[in-house]
């Protein structure tokens, strides 16, 4: 890890936002991600109690908690995320209304609160182990068991309904308010290219064939991390924080984009699809292209890469002549300190769609991510 803060970044390359500085411990130091923030992690943590998860910002010399899941000395769970990051009592209210109207076993909330720069959950602990930790030790059958529950849990879901989109993300896409059918969900999650008209009619033809679907309550990560098993059973679902109402083919489109190299989600993927929502696949794999296309990486070569090989994929999928991609700006470039570009282009940043951070900080697909 020393390497990768204390070497010099090549000759032809510089950081936009620290230009004089050589190493990314340099940037990192003069040009500090930390420097509006106050609470580099929760002050909330008293002795005696044990940290079971935490996110820390990796390109903060790691000194930045983003969030941090917490067993207290009462025994109860706190989740405490960096305001802004989500929105916890929206959470708290999903996991009340799961737990009010179905069998689902869900965390019973007990109190929202805000300290400092951060948010907090407070929530009962839910026994069991996650699937993830168990899965080693389950035979074929009980796995395929697990996948049944679980798929029955989403059916219950599915019959809470609402007439408007209610959520703040989906597959790491913020969304906007005021969205209300399935062509207005995938019209704003294609917004950055717009005005494309061959990009735009692709979606809309596909996605109104949806459109008298009724939105459905929707968990959106149902990662095995966040299922727990006791004697080889479902005894728990946790972190609702991606979930709210969605149209009733978002399950199934976030499981089905892993299944290909994920066995959890290969197993999961054929339970929750219905035959009518085809398309929609269609709709997915051309946002996926786009969201390759538009990437955002610390290195000009790895932003061209992703530009290049995203945009290689679009007129593949729309089955038409779609011409150059457009130009991208990143909304992070002015932000982040180990921003890089070219000496030549260091104040060149274009006139293309404007990309902007996706809602949780990710690390890029380059080798310039510390891991």
């Amino acid at each position: 890890m020393d390497k990768f803060w204390d070497t010099p970044i090549p000759d032809d390359l510089v950081f936009v936002n620290a230009p004089n500085c050589r190493t990314r411990r340099e940037a990192s130091t003069s040009y500090p991600l930390s420097s509006t923030i106050n609470e580099k992690q929760p002050l909330h943590n008293q002795g005696g109690e044990t940290i079971i998860y935490e996110h820390r910002d990796p390109f903060s010399l790691s000194d930045i908690v983003d969030r941090q899941v917490t067993i207290q000395r009462n025994g109860l769970i706190r989740k405490s995320v960096r305001s802004g990051k989500c929105d916890l009592e929206a959470e708290k209210r999903r996991l009340e209304l799961i737990g009010g109207r179905t069998t689902i076993p869900v965390p019973q909330a007990v109190q929202c609160s805000s300290s400092g720069e951060f948010e907090h959950l407070v929530m009962e602990r839910l026994p069991g182990k996650t699937l993830e930790s168990v899965w080693g030790h389950l035979s074929t059958k009980e796995r395929e068991s697990i996948a049944d529950q679980v798929a029955d849990f989403v059916t219950q879901l599915h019959q809470l309904k609402n007439d408007t989109i209610d959520a703040q993300v989906f597959v790491r896409q913020e969304l906007s308010s005021g969205l209300n059918n399935s062509t207005s969900f995938s019209l704003q999650r294609i917004k950055n290219y717009s005005g494309m008209e061959v990009i735009t009619r692709f979606v809309r033809d596909r996605s109104q064939m949806l459109d008298d679907q009724q939105n459905v309550f929707t968990h959106g990560d149902l990662d095995w991390s966040n299922i727990l098993i006791a004697d080889k059973n479902v005894c728990g679902i946790i972190d609702l924080e991606c979930s709210g109402f969605l149209p009733p083919y978002c399950e199934w489109i976030a499981v089905k984009r892993l299944s290909d190299r994920h066995p959890w989600f290969g197993l999961l993927e054929p339970r929750l699809k219905s035959a009518k929502w085809d398309l929609m696949w269609e709709v997915e794999e051309l946002i996926s292209a786009l969201s390759n296309h538009s990437q955002w990486a610390l290195v000009p070569i790895d932003r061209a890469t992703n530009q290049t090989e995203g945009w290689a994929h679009v007129p593949k999928i729309v089955v038409a002549c779609v011409g150059d991609g457009p130009l991208v700006t990143y909304e992070l470039r002015s932000k982040h300190p180990l921003w890089q570009e070219y000496k030549a282009n260091k104040d060149k940043e274009g006139d293309g769609i404007i990309v902007e951070q996706l809602k949780e900080t990710e690390a890029p697909r380059n080798s310039d991510h510390g891991s």
